[in-house]
This record gives structure tokens, C-alpha cells and sequence, in this order.
């Protein structure tokens, strides 16, 4: 053993580092293999990830909302390349453009004939120099725009009582002296009479008849029971824009009436042949706007009860220094004013706080609006922020045979819909001896129930301020 040990203490490097690897060589392997399966499984991560992002780039699914909220969306799997880009790019400008031809040809339906006020210049608000001008005129304008609506529809009445029985007295006297050759004064035997009577009635029913030849419908100033205006001071402004609006709704609702009236784009007449399918407006009656609120009536509400609350310029709830209160203690609202917090205020009501916001009061423009059928059979909210919806009743007398044509009229007017009816039979004998002669054709009654829809992107700029707080409209901040 002497000569190995010898030899291994002289060779000592050797033999340490012989040992070394035969100890390390078994690590190493082992060592070598785990770093190899780490950098072959990352490897393969890389790889399927590129794969991933190349298959995804391969059949991209490229979705185009739709034009119109709540409608499907456009979906497809393409390549995504330069030619696709600029393809979606047209279909994106596409829609863009009819998005906004479509907006402007609905406003423009909506606002059609309506670009005159009854007093230029009054709304929203008249100049210091007209301002106490203007104001006495609105209800002077609001009666002749009515007659002037019925002149243009062909609109008029049975002639006066005492009209119809000049002619009659007239025409009696003559029959006597042609067919029994006697005076007024003279008696007439049974037959006579009888012969005479029978004549008077047929003159009568010729007198109204002629009348109802002449006009395209029965209607004057009382059907559409307008508000009298008596006082020495000028109206508010509250009833400024509901007169002028009050006149827009009828002015759509006797253009459907005359709609209705026309056969081949030509007038009928109430007995003519053709005959006018709707033969009288008995009474039309909208929705008040405001629920009879007045600007020394109203206040938002949502002030401090304890505090009572400034008056600004226009008479109305203020809040510190001169800024317009919105609802729940000055909730922000959007231009057309959909709530962003509280509920719109309540004409007439005192500065106690608002009641807890109603989160369907005001829907998202850009998303479709859930239908309220419990309130209406078109589901339409009364609240969007977009539009005002008034609704109107009518009662009419029209051919039973043409009911279809009175609802088709209706419906192809602006924005009106037909949300309810009821019909009932006439007594047609009780009419006649008021003169409404509607020819041999058989008549019933009809009540209608009609929702006309008013976009405020128009009517907005129309509204004097105490309107548009009570809509809960606020002016955006100027900018600087």
C-alpha cells in the first residue's frame, strides 16, 4: 500500500480531481437533462403562443354594431389584412353617414311645417325691446292659426238655425202659391199638409245636404277647446310654449283628418261621391304639458325646506349665486335631459326634497329603451330624454265602412300612433236635426287615443328657460 499512498500524495491533484468527477459527472447528467425539458417546454410555449397569434391573425371575428339600438350585430371571421382594414373602415363610414342622414331626415319629419311660430320672435325668448309686445300677442295668434287650420283642411258647419229657416219660410210660401195657389195665411186641408210636410223635410235635408257638398269635414274653433285667455296680464311662459305647442299637435292631427279626405291626392266633400271618410271632429283633446304649471307656481324641488330659495331673472327656483337647481339638489344633467341622478321636477311642487329617483324616468340614448306596456300599448316610455310624448284624444264621426283608412291616416302623419279606440253606434236623426248631414253611407263614433312624439333635438331650442328647468334641461357650462 506504501507505494500507492506515496503515489497519490504525490499525485494528489489528480486523484482530487479524478474524485471530483466521478462525483460530479452523475449531477451534471442530470442537471443537463432537467434544463433540456425546460428549454424545450419553453420553447414549445413560444411556439404555440406564435401559433396562437397566427391563427388568431387568420380568422379574426370582426363585429359591426347595428344601426339601429337593440338589432343584431354584424359578425364574420376574416383575415386581418390591409384590404379588410380599409373595407371595414368604408362599412364603419358607411354607417356613420346613414346614422346621421337618418337622424336629420327624422328630425326634419318631425319638425316639418312647424319652422313658423305663431309670434315671431316670442320664443324662447322675445328681445328686451319686444318683451312687453310680444307676450300680448301669443293668444290672438294661437285663435287665428286654429282658423286658419280649418280653412285649409275644408273644415266647416251646418248653416245657422236662422239661416235654414229663412229658407224654409221662403220656400214655403212659394210652394203654396205653386201647388195649392194660396197665401201663408191660408188653411190647407189634411192631404195638403201632409203634402206640404213632407216637402219641407225634403228641403230641409236639401239645405244641409248642400252643405255637407261644400266641406271636406264638420269642424270649427270649439273642437279643439283651446284655453281663453280674458286676464289684463300677459300669459307665462309655461304657456307660451304649450300653446305654440298645442297648435303643432292639432295642426299634424287635421293634416291626418284631411290625409284621411282625399282620394287620389284629390279633396272629398262630406256627401259627394267619393265621400270623406272621416265626416266630423267632435272634440280633440292633448295632454297638458305641464299639468298646469305657471312660473309663480313652480318650483324644482330638492331645496332645503328650511331655506327658502332665490329668484332668478326668469322667476324661477335658483340656486347659489344664480346657478339653475336640477332635480335632487342639483343632479347633473345632459343636454336633452336625461337624469343622471334624481327625477324631474314636479311643476307646482313646494321646495320640500324630491322624492327617490325613478331609474327608468330617463333612459340611455344609446341603448334601446326597455318597453312600459303597463303604461301604453306601444310600450313607448313616457321619459326618454330624446322626445316628449303627448297624447291626445279625438272623437270623431266616420264611415263604419273605412275605419282602416282613419287608423292609416293617423299612422302615416309625423310620429303619431293609434294606442287606443273605442267605437259606439250614432243616433244619426239627432245629428241631422242639428244640420250634420253625413250622407247615406252608414256612421258610427269613434274615440281615439293617439301618442304624438316630439324630439327635442328642435323643440329644445324653442324653450323659454322656466320650460327647459322644468324639463330638467341644463345648459352646459361655457368652457374657459
Amino acid at each position: 500500500m506504501t507505494p500507492v499512498l506515496n503515489w497519490i500524495k504525490s499525485h494528489l491533484l489528480i486523484v482530487i480531481m479524478c474524485a471530483i468527477s466521478v462525483i460530479v459527472l452523475p449531477v451534471v447528467i442530470f442537471a443537463s437533462s432537467s434544463w433540456n425539458a425546460r428549454i424545450a417546454k419553453q420553447i414549445a410555449d413560444r411556439v404555440n403562443a406564435q401559433n396562437t397569434k397566427i391563427r388568431n391573425a387568420s380568422s379574426t371575428t370582426v363585429t359591426v354594431k347595428p344601426l339601429v339600438p337593440g338589432a343584431p350585430a354584424i359578425e364574420d371571421n376574416m383575415t386581418v389584412n390591409e384590404k379588410m382594414l380599409e373595407e371595414y373602415r368604408v362599412v364603419r363610414e358607411q354607417i356613420k353617414q346613414d346614422a346621421t342622414e337618418l337622424e336629420q331626415w327624422v328630425v326634419a319629419v318631425n319638425r316639418a311645417g312647424k319652422e313658423q311660430q305663431l309670434v315671431p320672435g316670442l320664443l324662447p325668448e322675445p328681445s328686451r325691446a319686444e318683451i312687453n309686445e310680444l307676450p300680448f300677442r301669443i293668444h290672438g295668434a294661437f285663435i287665428r292659426a286654429h282658423e286658419e287650420l280649418l280653412r285649409q283642411v275644408g273644415a266647416g258647419m251646418p248653416p245657422d238655425p236662422e239661416s235654414v229657416q229663412e229658407q224654409l219660410v221662403e220656400y214655403e210660401r212659394n210652394y203654396r202659391r205653386s201647388q195649392f195657389n194660396v197665401d201663408s195665411q191660408t188653411m190647407l186641408s189634411d192631404s195638403e199638409q201632409k203634402k206640404l210636410s213632407e216637402a219641407m223635410t225634403a228641403r230641409r235635408l236639401a239645405i244641409y245636404a248642400q252643405a255637407a257638398q261644400e266641406y271636406s269635414v264638420f269642424a270649427d274653433i270649439s273642437v279643439f277647446n283651446l284655453e281663453q285667455w280674458q286676464s289684463q296680464n300677459p300669459p307665462d311662459k309655461f304657456r307660451w310654449y304649450e300653446w305654440q305647442h298645442t297648435y303643432w299637435v292639432n295642426l299634424d292631427l287635421m293634416q291626418a283628418v284631411a290625409k284621411a279626405n282625399r282620394v287620389d291626392d284629390l279633396p272629398t266633400t262630406i256627401a259627394g261621391r267619393p265621400s270623406s271618410v272621416i265626416k266630423r271632429v267632435v272634440t280633440i283633446n292633448p295632454q297638458s304639458l305641464f299639468g298646469g304649471a305657471t312660473e309663480g307656481s313652480y318650483q324644482p324641488g330638492g331645496a332645503d325646506p328650511g331655506q327658502p330659495m332665490g329668484m332668478g331673472p326668469e322667476g324661477m327656483g335658483m340656486g347659489p349665486e344664480g346657478t339653475a337647481m336640477g332635480p335632487e339638489g342639483g343632479a347633473m344633467v345632459s343636454k336633452f335631459g336625461r337624469f343622471e341622478g334624481g327625477e324631474a321636477p314636479t311643476p307646482g311642487a313646494s321646495s320640500s326634497p324630491a322624492p327617490a329617483a325613478d331609474p327608468g324616468a330617463y333612459a340611455d340614448a344609446n341603448q334601446p329603451f326597455p318597453p312600459d306596456f303597463t303604461k301604453s300599448i306601444s310600450g313607448r316610455p313616457a321619459k326618454t330624454g330624446l322626445y316628449d310624448k303627448r297624447t291626445v284624444n279625438l272623437t270623431l264621426i266616420v264611415d263604419s265602412s273605412r275605419l282602416q283608412d282613419v287608423f292609416k291616416a293617423f299612422h302615416s302623419t309625423n310620429f303619431m300612433s293609434v294606442v287606443g279606440f273605442k267605437t259606439s253606434p250614432l243616433d244619426v236623426t239627432r245629428d241631422l236635426a242639428q244640420g250634420f248631414y253625413y250622407g247615406p253611407d252608414p256612421v258610427i263614433e269613434v274615440e281615439l287615443e293617439i301618442e304624438t312624439l316630439w324630439l327635442r333635438d328642435w323643440t329644445v331650442d324653442l324653450m323659454p328657460p322656466p320650460v327647459r328647468t322644468f324639463y330638467g334641461i341644463v345648459e352646459p357650462a361655457p368652457e374657459g
